[in-house]
């Protein structure tokens, strides 16, 4: 059975008029769970983070960690006990990457020879080179690497739960595609509660275990991706998928799925241009779309293991959708906005 490690019970929260900005909010976060808040501007998303470690109060209901309420936790070590991973970075201008790291960890009077260790150990696991980029300054360093540093303080301390507002927001798309990557890798190997804001459909869709949606304040449906997709509960769910949805099936499917289709030579024709045979049929679907190869090396670990064809891909796509769904209907539809 599954640990509930934050609970929302009855939630709302009103604002100085009276004004209800979340109504009659109950859910669970399982311990190790990836949890995605989903909506538009102004549906409540951020004020949930911020209640969890008690930066805002709510009017009626209650919220408890592990079982116990938020209230009966001491304010500061609830907060040093939490990562939170900020929209805007805010890494602190006049601190070295180290040094930003450290400050949790520092507060919680650790030695320094475990602060160091620890520097080191969240640098390595989050692809950052540890030689050269401890001594530098924000300014110093890309917005890729900013982002990960941001990360890599709110976990500097080991916390048990993370919440990150809209943490990939401020981005380029290609920064933000191998960051969101990074992450996924990340999560599977901390297992940290997490619960995550935005309002990018397929950002949530790539990494979320569930996903909570929500509208003008209200919970229209907590369920996993899959359910999403296949069982909306509410108008505006599909709604909010809207022609995406297509792109979001594809997200959901992987490679290893056909991998009893691939072709296997001796001879490799590009090993740059491959995929890992745990990427989606989005993935494929992009490379595919942007090239003209016919077949697409599979990595697995790094080592190839053989040959994803254009066509076996396509037929497989056309059972997913539609026995008459052609070539041409495929790539126009996912390609649609």
């Amino acid at each position: 059975m599954r640990k509930r490690h934050i609970t929302f019970q009855n939630v709302s929260k009103e604002v100085g008029d009276k004004r209800l900005i979340l109504e009659n909010l109950s859910f669970e976060v399982f311990e190790g769970e990836t949890l995605v808040i989903l909506g538009l501007s102004g549906s409540g998303k951020t004020t949930i983070l911020k209640m969890i470690n008690r930066l805002e109060k709510q009017t009626k209901g209650s919220i408890l960690i592990d079982d116990r309420y938020v209230e009966e936790f001491d304010e500061r070590k609830l907060r040093l006990g939490i990562g939170y991973v900020f929209q805007s970075i805010e890494l602190f201008p006049h601190f070295t990457v180290e040094e930003n790291i450290s400050i949790v960890p520092e507060l919680l009077k650790w030695d320094k020879e475990k602060i160091n260790q620890r520097v080191d150990t969240l640098l390595k696991l989050l692809n950052l080179p540890e030689v050269g980029l401890k001594k530098r300054y924000p300014r110093e360093i890309s917005g890729g690497q900013k982002q990960r540093v941001g990360v890599a303080r709110a976990l500097s301390s080991d916390p048990s739960i993370l919440l990150m507002d809209e943490p990939f927001a401020a981005v380029d798309p290609i920064t933000k595609d191998k960051v969101l990557r990074q992450f996924r890798k990340l999560k599977s190997i901390l297992h940290k509660t997490t619960v995550l804001v935005t309002h990018d459909i397929m950002e949530a869709f790539f990494i979320a275990d569930r996903i909570l949606l929500l509208h003008k304040g209200k919970p229209l449906q907590i369920d996993t991706p899959e359910n999403f997709l296949n069982h909306p509960k509410h108008p505006f769910v599909r709604e909010f998928m809207g022609k995406k949805r297509f792109l979001l099936i594809l997200m959901l499917k992987k490679i290893s799925d056909l991998s009893k289709g691939f072709s296997g030579e001796e001879k490799m024709i590009d090993e740059e241009i491959s995929l890992d045979i745990e990427d989606s049929f989005a993935d494929a679907y992009e490379r595919f779309s942007a090239s003209n190869f016919e077949k697409i090396l599979i990595k697995q670990n790094a080592n190839p293991v053989g040959y994803l064809e254009k066509r076996f891909f396509l037929e497989n796509l056309s059972q997913t959708f539609s026995k008459d769904l052609k070539e041409k209907d495929i790539f126009e539809y996912a390609g649609a906005e």
